[in-house]
């Protein structure tokens, strides 16, 4: 899944009502859909939650 198919998914279901984002369990994504998905939360009204932070992922792989 990339990062255009997972922001068409969030707006799909934002369209029915709230949207929890629950990174603490996704695959991987890499910075740069990180980027786009951050840049994408911040300029939507819609109601999302987010659990866990996107870059967890990215940080842990990074330092080991």
């Amino acid at each position: 899944m990339n990062i255009h198919e997972i922001i068409g998914e969030i707006e799909q279901k934002a369209a029915t009502g709230p949207v929890t984002i629950d990174f603490t369990e996704c695959t991987y994504i890499d910075l740069s859909g990180n980027i786009e998905l951050i840049d994408y939360l911040g300029e939507t009204d819609t109601k999302i939650t987010v659990v866990g932070d996107s870059l967890n992922l990215y940080s842990r792989l990074k330092q080991d």
